[in-house]
């Protein structure tokens, strides 16, 4: 209070949302992806994994799926790994739509910058869209698509090593 009489208090910039594209109805194939990472599932013989999952919105083909061991939380190299073997095999979405998951969106500030992942895929011209309802009534389709990929790949099964859940996780996607 006696620094605001004394004129010394510094305002400071009131909380602004990022930049982002309008919404638009999807139309075609790779208009735009929905990316998220599903909470961690126990897995016979491998522990906690988490499925970071791809889905494309038009045509439902899920894009990519990783599996990421012994992490509560994925970070910015397994999204941009996620992300990198899905532009090797599709190419570059117009858009990816994303939640507000602090490796996405720096929520513990009032005034959020862009993260490194944020920056990197509008670098890549890949804009990014954050969803504003939580799911299901946005994501709805990437949070189906992780149910599909743990009872289709991961339920009942027991693996010694990541990689071959990953194969598993590959080959069934592809089927």
């Amino acid at each position: 209070a006696y620094l605001k009489t004394q004129a010394s208090v510094r305002l400071y910039q009131r909380h602004q949302e990022l930049a982002e594209p309008k919404s638009q109805a999807i139309k075609r194939p790779h208009q735009e992806w929905e990316l998220d990472a599903q909470g961690t599932i126990p897995v016979p013989g491998l522990g906690g994994v988490s499925l970071l999952t791809i889905e494309d919105v038009f045509s439902h083909v899920k894009v990519a799926c990783l599996a990421c061991q012994h992490k509560t939380h994925a970070n910015t190299s397994d999204h941009q790994l996620v992300l990198r073997r899905a532009f090797l095999e599709f190419g570059l979405p117009e858009q990816i739509s994303l939640d507000h998951d602090s490796v996405f969106y720096d929520n513990r500030c009032g005034s959020p910058f862009p993260t490194l992942l944020h920056l990197w895929l509008i670098a890549l011209g890949v804009q990014v869209r954050f969803i504003h309802q939580p799911p299901p009534a946005e994501h709805a389709k990437i949070e189906r698509a992780h149910q599909t990929m743990t009872r289709q790949a991961v339920a009942g099964q027991t693996f010694q090593v990541v990689g071959d859940l990953q194969e598993l996780l590959d080959n069934r996607r592809h089927f």
